[in-house]
């Protein structure tokens, strides 16, 4: 249904997949009607859904927490992702976060084809890594240059980094170009970072890579097995509302 009504060519109540694509792209296309509408049910589209759930979710969660870490790495750290200190209870609320949303989304969309179960997964882990920023308030972290308000302030950025590199890989099946946009511009962690060995354990420096290329026939409806897992590539997001190759970035060396 469109605006309430069935789809009719004689009433001209219908869309254009073109309306929309060429507006906000393939990949806000396809995250729309997985995540509004039940995967093989049939569902109800309006502009007015569509418009209020991509600025909701796409561009404020999601793409503001993109932009808000890729400018604070580049205003306190010239742009090179720091490495991180030890890590305290905020931290560790988020690495079990994505731990959780990591095993939810790959259940939900890898065995039970429940695409839009699997997108809410993920995006509550977004909404929670906004509110971890949002209360260890790093901007005013910056303002102490001891050593230990630098590493405290490297450890919350790195953080909220190595979250939004989780969630572009769990977003891959859903918003392809924009996961394979942010894997083709990788670069190496710290040299100086520790080894980790939880959900987001990562291998040596360079030993990261993106997720091969496959034609629409092969790709799987779910996150490549292991790619949460070697989440150790630089972040390249593209923010929605913007052109396909307008992108924020955040470059770890």
């Amino acid at each position: 249904m469109v605006g309430g009504e069935k789809m009719s060519k004689s009433n001209l109540t219908g869309i254009k997949p073109q309306d929309l694509t060429s507006h906000f792209g393939v990949d806000a296309y396809r995250w729309y009607f997985l995540r509004a509408i039940a995967f093989g049910q049939d569902g109800s589209f309006s502009w007015e859904d569509f418009s209020a759930r991509y600025t909701s979710e796409l561009a404020n969660d999601y793409g503001n927490l993109a932009s808000r870490v890729a400018a604070m790495v580049g205003k306190y750290f010239g742009g090179e992702l720091p490495a991180t200190a030890a890590d305290g209870k905020a931290e560790q609320a988020i690495h079990a976060g994505m731990a959780q949303a990591v095993a939810e989304a790959d259940r939900k969309i890898g065995e039970e084809l429940d695409f839009q179960g699997g997108i809410l997964a993920v995006f509550d882990f977004v909404k929670q890594v906004n509110g971890y920023i949002t209360e260890q308030e790093p901007w005013k972290v910056a303002k102490d240059d001891s050593p230990e308000g630098k590493a405290r302030l490297a450890t919350i950025l790195y953080t909220a980094a190595e979250s939004l590199r989780a969630v572009a890989v769990l977003l891959n099946p859903i918003m392809p170009e924009t996961s394979q946009k942010l894997w083709d511009s990788s670069a190496r962690r710290p040299a100086s970072a520790p080894s980790r060995t939880r959900t987001s354990r990562k291998p040596a420096p360079g030993a990261c890579s993106p997720p091969a290329r496959r034609s629409p026939r092969a790709r799987s409806s779910s996150p490549p097995r292991g790619e949460a897992d070697r989440i150790a590539c630089g972040t390249h997001v593209q923010r929605p509302g913007s052109t396909p190759d307008a992108v924020g970035s955040v470059t770890a060396r």
